[in-house]
């Protein structure tokens, strides 16, 4: 809905958890880190992406951390958890213009 297409789309099952090999050869535009006491990924995990410098992602710089509880818990919040996805996908739309 955000208008991102995702790596693990076309996996079997619900919450695939994706090897690094996987991952390097999709090779992303954009990695996003649900981020949270609870679900959470560890800072150290993030940053061992950044060693990946033929990635898209880490070329472009666009590594990305999101609050898991927007995301990964359905309810009223998950409006925040989408448009928090579709700044970090299209962050041109979000972008405010001035008019004279």
């Amino acid at each position: 809905m955000a208008g991102g297409s995702n790596i693990a789309a076309q996996t079997s099952v619900p919450y695939p958890h994706l090897n690094m090999e996987t991952v390097l050869k999709e090779d992303p535009e954009i990695i996003i880190f649900p981020i949270g006491k609870a679900e959470g990924i560890p800072l150290s995990e993030q940053q061992q992406w950044l060693r990946w410098t033929s990635l898209s992602a880490v070329k472009q710089g666009r590594l990305h951390q999101i609050s898991a509880d927007v995301l990964n818990r359905p309810g009223p919040r998950i409006v925040e958890g989408l448009e928090a996805l579709a700044r970090i996908i299209h962050p041109e739309a979000f972008t405010a213009s001035i008019a004279p």
